[in-house]
C-alpha cells in the first residue's frame, strides 16, 4: 500500500474522474499529464496511476500506451527505457506490486543458502578478510561461481512459475520495438525482467518482501552484490574489462552461458498458451485504489495549466475544456503534488544539446505534441492479450469496454 495523501477523498467525490481516466479517452489525459510531470514526482504518479488502472484490469492497455510513446521518442536501443522516465516508472511499480509471491518463490531459497552458507564471495583482493585464512581468489571464485550457477538454474527453470502479465509485458515490448529497433529483443526483455527485476532484488531483497530470518551482514550483501553483477553481465551480453579486472575469472561463466540465456529470453516472451498466474498476486485494496485515484486527480489539477495546450492538441478545444472542467470540479488543496510540479514549460520534440537526438524532455516521458494513436488507445493484437485473473473486481465496479473484472486487460 502507499501512502499519498494527507487529506483523504471519498469514491464519489472521485467517480466522475475516474469513468473519464479509466474510459476510451482516458490516456488522452494520461498522456499530456506524463509530459509535464518532473522527475522528482514520476516515481509516485506512476504508482498511483498503476494502481488505479491494475484495479480496473487495464493496466497493460496504459504500459502499453506510454512505452510504445518512448519507442517513438528513443533514437538508440541502448538508452530505451534507460531513464527516469513515465514508461520505465510504471514498469517498476508492476514489478513491485506483482513480482513478489514470484520472488519468494524462487529468490528466497537462494539468499538463505547463500546467507547460511558463511563463504566469502569477494574477488576484489583489497577488500579481503586478512583475518580469514581460507579467504583467496581461487576459493572465492569457486564460490561465486557456484552461486551464479545456482542463481541462473534457478532463474531459468522457474519459468512457468513467472507471472503471466510479466510474460506479456516483455511479449508486449518485443512487438513495439522489433520494427524501428531490429534484433532488439534480447536487450529490450533483459532490461524489464532483469535489469529492472530480478537483478535489483537480488541485492536488496528486503524491498522485495524477502526478509531472512537473520539481517543480511556487509558480506552476505557483498556476495549478492557480486552474484548481481555477472548475472547483469549475462543479461547485457558484456564480459568484466578493466574497470572491474578482479572480476575477469567470471568471463567464462558468461561465455558459456550466452546462448543459454538467450534461448531463456525467447522463452520469455514467447505467450503461445499461457492461461493464469501459477503464483496469484493480491488485488490492491478499495482504499488504496481510492487514495491513489485522488493523488492523480489532485496532481493533475495543480498541473492543469500546463496540460491544457497538450490537452487541445490531443483532443481539440472542446476535449481540452472538458477535461479541465473535470479536473476543476473539485480544486481543493493539491498539497504534496503541487510541490514538485515543474516551472519550466513542456521542452520540444527535438533539443540541440542531445547529440543523439533524443529529447532532452524525455526526462518528462513525452514531448510537447501528444496526439494520441488511436491504435494506442485500441486494444493490442490478440496474441497480446491478457487472460482474466480470478478474483472478484475491485470495488464492484463494472468494468468497461475492452476491459474485464480483475484482469490485466489491453
Amino acid at each position: 500500500s502507499v501512502r499519498l495523501l494527507d487529506r483523504p477523498q471519498s469514491r464519489d467525490q472521485n467517480a466522475a474522474f475516474t469513468e473519464e481516466l479509466l474510459g476510451p479517452e482516458g490516456l488522452g489525459l494520461v498522456l499530456p499529464y506524463c509530459s509535464v510531470l518532473d522527475s522528482a514526482s514520476i516515481e509516485k504518479a506512476m504508482t498511483a496511476l498503476v494502481t488505479v488502472f491494475h484495479a480496473d484490469g487495464a493496466e497493460m492497455r496504459l504500459i502499453r500506451t506510454t512505452c510504445a510513446r518512448e519507442v517513438e521518442l528513443t533514437a538508440s536501443v541502448g538508452t530505451l527505457f534507460r531513464r527516469n522516465s513515465c514508461a520505465s516508472a510504471q514498469m517498476k511499480s508492476m514489478t513491485r506490486r506483482l513480482g513478489k509471491p514470484y520472488l519468494n518463490f524462487m529468490l528466497r531459497p537462494f539468499v538463505v543458502e547463500m546467507i547460511s552458507s558463511g563463504k566469502s564471495y569477494e574477488m576484489d583482493k583489497n577488500r579481503f578478510d586478512k583475518k580469514d585464512k581460507k579467504e583467496n581468489v581461487k576459493n572465492n571464485t569457486k564460490n561465486l561461481l557456484g552461486g551464479c550457477e545456482r542463481l541462473l538454474d534457478r532463474i531459468i527453470g522457474s519459468l512457468p512459475s513467472i507471472p503471466v502479465v510479466f510474460r506479456h509485458i516483455c511479449a508486449m515490448l518485443v512487438a513495439i520495438t522489433r520494427d524501428k529497433f531490429p534484433g532488439s529483443e534480447k536487450i529490450v526483455v533483459s532490461g524489464f525482467f532483469f535489469l529492472r527485476y530480478v537483478c535489483p532484488a537480488v541485492v536488496s531483497p528486503e524491498g522485495f518482501g524477502i526478509k531472512p530470518q537473520q539481517p543480511l551482514t556487509p558480506k552476505d550483501r557483498r556476495g549478492l552484490v557480486l552474484v548481481s553483477k555477472v548475472i547483469q553481465n549475462l543479461a547485457n551480453g558484456v564480459e568484466f574489462g578493466a574497470k572491474e579486472e578482479f572480476m575477469g575469472p567470471l568471463n567464462p561463466f558468461i561465455r558459456q552461458n550466452t546462448g543459454r540465456y538467450a534461448d531463456f529470453i525467447r522463452e520469455l516472451y514467447n505467450t503461445d498458451g499461457l492461461k493464469e498466474d501459477p503464483i496469484p498476486a493480491a488485488m490492491p485494496a478499495q482504499d488504496e485504489v481510492d487514495e491513489c485515484t485522488a493523488y492523480v486527480k489532485q496532481s493533475m489539477q495543480a498541473l492543469l495549466p500546463k496540460m491544457r495546450p497538450l490537452l487541445e492538441e490531443t483532443g481539440g478545444g472542446e476535449y481540452a475544456a472538458r477535461m479541465a472542467a473535470l479536473l476543476e470540479d473539485e480544486p481543493g488543496d493539491a498539497g504534496e503534488a503541487n510541490a514538485h510540479a515543474s516551472d519550466a514549460p513542456p521542452l520540444p520534440m527535438r533539443d540541440a544539446a542531445c547529440p543523439d537526438g533524443t529529447p532532452n524532455g524525455m526526462r518528462r516521458s513525452l514531448p510537447l505534441s501528444i496526439s494520441v494513436d488511436a491504435s494506442l488507445i485500441s486494444p493490442p493484437p490478440s496474441t497480446l492479450e491478457v487472460p482474466q485473473r480470478s478474483g472478484s473486481h475491485i470495488g464492484n465496479r463494472s468494468p468497461r469496454s475492452g476491459r474485464r473484472p480483475g484482469g490485466a486487460g489491453a
